[in-house]
């Protein structure tokens, strides 16, 4: 301790004439610059005691740490690697040192990653002082040179520090090898991928790309040298990462959009602001987290700044995959990309150059790498040609015969002979491998090959391109979950205009979002997370009574009908719907999600031209819907959902009384049926609700047998009638309370002789009661005359519209609705009485002014 106080004494008195001549704080860290020739001549010094350096033949290379022992060093010191060289024309060249650690006999300074590959002095400096700590050389590897070999056009190692790693999957695309003992690889390639890539192995990450963090560097570019040196760093992990967690998430389109009246809405913001703090915060909360992006990560349509007008006037950028890289170099783990549709150059012509940029800037289009006890294989299944020059032409969904295809499927066979058929395969491509119906079946293109070249394997395909959610038992551990996109409908419906959702909507009626797939060796477990959504969230409830009535018919709406949509549905969830307290039947249905069909009605038709928005946004039938008839309007319904890992979300909703009776009937020209329906009832095209006709006459009597049929028009009309006979509005199984005020709004017509007194009632209470302020009339003459009450009076031919308010002063309890509209005499009754028999015409109900009828409840 003396030895080093002692020693220190100059040091201090220089610094403190320092401070006082140049005011510099002993507490500010000196920033060292590179010294002009005249400031070359530094003054020696001696700052370090008892200097011990690492030997003369240890080697070091970029990053390495070094140890340098001796009393006298201080936090402040600046380390120096100065380049020596016997060429006194040649540059000399500084590299600055960082310190990880200082103490009272030591120092541990870090190698610059930028350092070339040469000899150098090392130096301590100090202000204006320096001391040479002596000579040092740095390596690239540990290793020696590996030797060309004949016929081999591509070599290299792959190591760990100052380790080899052995054992090694390497590969251009086509030939597959390993590494040996000393880990070093050689590839007799054609070089016909343009790249090399290293099958990352269990137990190891690899590094990442220079100024891109979550980019590994698992490939390299080939230089097209006739002999070449591709090495590859590993680092390993404490502890392996047999579990591990990995983040799927696909369908960016990224393209650096900004709002417009057409309810587009800027990309670039929503996945700064909504997607990335959603899946950080998801993240935080694992060890050993991946991410796998499924593709469509850029929008080939907006490459460009003009496009459509041949690949010539494809010149000025606008959002490309450097773009993507940039946004996406900060992403918090480790991600691995999968081309989609989107990711080609539509200027260029054929498979194989559509693809460069991917492959020049993002990663190889196919290729594997290892994870646990986990070989992920990504691929690429869609084939984009632009046979035309620069018109898009592309087929996606299929491994297809291009010669990039032809090799990528060769190349799975190959790497595949060095997975143990223990391990669990998971293969991610963009396209779906099956149809998304109540009954998945394969429908990839090439798919059943690529089934057989996986036979004995247990398999997790992970796809997307759809922008739904989607699984599939494809075989005996063969499964495919199709996942959602992150800009749902291409950024269009989020919060603001989507159709009334408290988030962001896939096409499916899913939020937006990502999944979440963990894995415990070769046992997995996954979740669906939807973005700005709860994780416990996993499904929706519609009351679909209350679903607008001119959307009903398009998304299939029952009377009383409940509709959930359980977003990451498989085959091992349960559904179970109860009605205040009584179970009801679930049944999985084939439908359109509302909310998304309300965006789509309210908010992209409206904003485009009439039949012009593109179908790819329209919402979407899927089959993670399930139905439950209730039995009255106005019940508590109570939805549990389990998933196949004993997670259990629950959701209740107490249905409001409909303010509008779902009850309205379009008559549709071009409809001619004999008979309107069995049993002469009509139903209304929302489903509940029917228009017949009572006879109360002898129908021996009736001349013109009342034949009851739809016109023309649609409409349900009868030929004759007698007095006493009547329409009947029926709406089934309604609840309503006491003081109810029901609209009934229709035309009525009559025609030749048909009905011309007529009387409006509804039922309440268990009678008939007027629904208009009554008139009396007598019709006949002498004994035949009668004398009757009426509310409507029709001319002949003419056109009634009934529009009247009715208080039912009695509750209904799962009850009719009961309205009709009764005959009190026909035409023929002048001078023979009013139950005189008809004499031909029809009476019908009847369309007029493009008013149909309906039967609505206005408080």
């Amino acid at each position: 301790m003396k030895r080093l106080i002692k020693f220190r004494l100059p040091y201090l008195f220089a610094a403190a004439f320092l401070l006082l001549c140049i005011g510099i704080s002993c507490s500010e860290d000196p920033t060292w610059t590179k010294p002009t020739p005249e400031q070359e001549e530094i003054i020696p010094a001696v700052f370090i005691e008892d200097l011990v350096m690492p030997d003369a033949e240890e080697i070091f290379i970029p990053e390495d740490p070094i140890k340098i022992m001796g009393t006298g060093f201080d936090k402040y010191d600046v380390f120096l690697f100065r380049s020596t060289s016997e060429d006194p024309a040649e540059e000399t060249k500084y590299f600055q040192a960082e310190i990880s650690e200082v103490a009272e006999d030591y120092v541990i300074i870090t190698v610059p990653k930028t350092i070339d590959l040469r000899s150098y002095e090392l130096i301590l400096k100090r202000y204006n002082k320096q001391q040479v700590l002596g000579p040092m050389t740095i390596y690239k590897a540990h290793f020696p040179a590996i030797p060309d070999q004949a016929g081999m056009t591509v070599k290299g190692r792959v190591y760990c520090g100052k380790k080899a790693v052995a054992d090694v999957v390497v590969s251009d695309g086509v030939i597959v090898t390993k590494t040996d003992k000393d880990g070093v690889y050689y590839l007799p390639s054609e070089k016909k991928m343009g790249y090399v890539f290293v099958s990352i192995p269990s137990g190891y990450n690899i590094e990442s790309e220079a100024g891109y963090p979550a980019f590994p560097a698992m490939s390299q570019q080939l230089l097209n040298e006739d002999n070449e040196q591709h090495d590859f760093a590993l680092t390993e992990i404490p502890g392996g990462n047999t579990n591990h967690v990995m983040m799927v998430f696909t369908d960016l389109h990224l393209a650096s959009k900004t709002p417009n009246t057409a309810g587009k809405y800027a990309d670039i913001d929503q996945y700064k602001n909504k997607f990335m703090p959603d899946i950080t915060a998801e993240m935080a909360q694992y060890a050993n987290v991946y991410a796998l992006c499924l593709g469509d990560i850029t929008w080939d349509a907006f490459w460009y700044k003009t496009m459509n007008q041949g690949p010539e006037n494809m010149v000025e950028v606008r959002y490309q995959l450097p773009n993507y890289k940039e946004l996406m170099k900060n992403f918090p783990c480790p991600v691995f990309n999968v081309i989609g549709n989107h990711d080609n150059d539509p200027k260029v012509v054929g498979d194989y150059f559509t693809e460069l940029p991917f492959k020049q800037h993002i990663a190889p289009t196919y290729y594997s790498f290892n994870i646990g006890d986990v070989h992920y294989i990504v691929l690429d299944n869609d084939q984009y040609d632009n046979y035309n020059g620069g018109s898009r032409i592309e087929r996606i969904g299929l491994l297809g015969d291009s010669d990039p295809q032809k090799w990528q499927m060769a190349w799975v066979a190959e790497d595949l002979k060095y997975v143990d058929k223990s391990k669990k395969i998971v293969v991610a491509m963009h396209a779906p491998m099956t149809s998304a119906g109540l009954n998945p079946i394969v429908t990839l293109s090439g798919g059943n090959d690529l089934l057989g070249l996986l036979q004995g394997y247990q398999v997790e395909f992970l796809t997307g391109h759809t922008h739904n959610n989607h699984h599939a038992k494809i075989a005996e551990g063969v499964r495919e979950h199709n996942v959602a996109a992150v800009c749902g409908t291409w950024w269009f419906n989020v919060k603001s205009a989507n159709g009334g959702a408290d988030y962001d909507l896939c096409k499916d009626g899913s939020p937006t979002g990502y999944g979440v797939f963990k894995f415990n060796g070769t046992a997995v477990q996954w979740y669906y997370k939807g973005i700005e959504v709860a994780r416990n969230e996993q499904f929706a409830v519609y009351d679909m009574n209350f679903v607008k009535s001119d959307y009903k018919s398009a998304v299939g709406a029952k009377a009383n009908e409940v509709l959930v949509n359980v977003w990451n549905w498989d085959e091992d969830w349960t559904v179970s719907v109860t009605e205040n307290g009584q179970p009801l039947t679930a049944t999985r249905v084939y439908r359109k999600d509302p909310t998304h069909y309300t965006w789509q009605k309210d908010v992209l038709e409206p904003a485009h031209a009439p039949g012009s928005p593109n179908s790819t946004y329209l919402t979407g039938y899927n089959a993670h819907m399930f139905s439950a008839i209730a039995q009255v309007p106005g019940s508590t319904i109570k939805v549990v959902v389990t998933d196949p890992f004993g997670g259990v979300y629950e959701k209740t909703i107490v249905r409001e009384i409909p303010s509008n009776l779902p009850a309205q009937w379009v008559f549709t020209k071009g409809v001619n049926v004999d008979e309107f329906v069995v049993d002469n009832k009509m139903p209304s095209a929302t489903g509940k609700g029917y228009i017949s006709y009572i006879s109360n006459c002898d129908p021996a009597l009736d001349v013109n047998n009342k034949i009851a049929r739809a016109n023309t028009a649609g409409e349900p009309y009868i030929t004759g009638g007698w007095p006493g006979d009547w329409w009947l509005f029926t709406i089934p199984e309604m609840t309503i309370k006491a003081g109810t005020v029901i609209n009934a709004k229709f035309h009525a017509r009559a025609s030749g002789t048909g009905m011309k007194y007529r009387m409006l009632e509804y039922y309440d209470g268990g009678e008939w009661k007027p629904g208009a302020p009554l008139q009396t009339t007598t019709v006949g003459e002498g004994d035949q005359a009668q004398t009757f009450s009426y509310n409507y009076e029709m001319m002949n031919t003419d056109h009634c519209l009934i529009d009247r308010n009715m208080t039912f002063e009695h509750a209904i309890n799962n009850g009719d609705i009961l309205i009709r509209l009764r005959c009190m005499a026909n035409w023929q009754a002048s001078g023979k009485g009013a139950l005189a028999a008809p004499n031909g015409g029809t009476h019908r109900i009847s369309v007029q002014n493009n008013i149909n009828p309906t039967i609505s409840i206005v408080q």
